[in-house]
């Protein structure tokens, strides 16, 4: 299986895997998002160039998720042309292609598509455990960098999700995800909307909740 950050994704069985969250980004030294499950360490990642050749990059972050999921931020050391890249990730068969886009002038920032609120609630259960998962109302945006504090105990997560047909999930599958959610719980979320093909950003909103699907 490959790890989904978004949970409204089957799960048959937990694996271990790897996925890109930013498949796309602008040419320069962008941000490229790797998400591991099993991470028990950070794996070794290599990014390459459509001729094979390695590109030299530096792990800048990371971000412990739920069940040994994690998320790291890699940057390149030097400029990136537009084409076409591969990352290649510890565990993981086949590379994941990473295409690198002409920066454009004056690009335009996500857009939210009101205050964000939370639009649904679900726990699926599965044979290794629950999926749990809070949609969020987002806007025109490729990913979201999420930093979850939960009220009570103060403890503090971070990490990206995909947003999609307009939405996010925060929280985790079966096997992993970003974000840890426990019912009954209340958490505020501060979002900021991503385009990493542009290589913009929005201004940070915030989204409080109790976990009650």
């Amino acid at each position: 299986m490959v790890l989904a950050i978004g949970t409204e994704r089957a799960e048959a069985k937990c694996g271990c895997g790897a996925d890109l969250l930013t498949t796309s980004v602008a040419e320069g030294q962008p941000r490229i998002v790797v998400a591991a499950s099993c991470a028990q360490k950070a794996p070794t990642i290599t990014l390459e160039d459509a001729a094979g050749k390695s590109v030299a990059i530096a792990v800048t972050a990371t971000h412990d998720g739920y069940s040994r999921s994690a998320q790291f931020v890699v940057e390149p050391r030097r400029t990136l042309l537009p084409g076409t890249y591969k990352v290649l990730v510890d565990g993981r068969y086949d590379p994941l292609p990473l295409t690198v886009v002409a920066a454009t002038k004056n690009a335009s920032l996500p857009a939210w598509s009101s205050a964000p609120s939370v639009t649904d609630q679900k726990q699926m259960e599965f044979g290794c455990g629950p999926a749990k998962t809070v949609k969020v109302s987002a806007g025109t945006a490729s990913l979201a960098y999420v930093e979850l504090v939960d009220v009570s105990s103060k403890q503090q997560t971070a990490g990206y999700v995909r947003v999609e047909n307009g939405e996010l999930a925060i929280g985790h599958g079966m096997c992993g995800g970003a974000f840890e959610l426990m019912k009954g719980r209340s958490y505020t979320a501060a979002i900021t909307l991503l385009a990493p093909e542009r290589g913009t950003s929005s201004m940070s909103r915030t989204v409080s909740f109790t976990y009650a699907p």
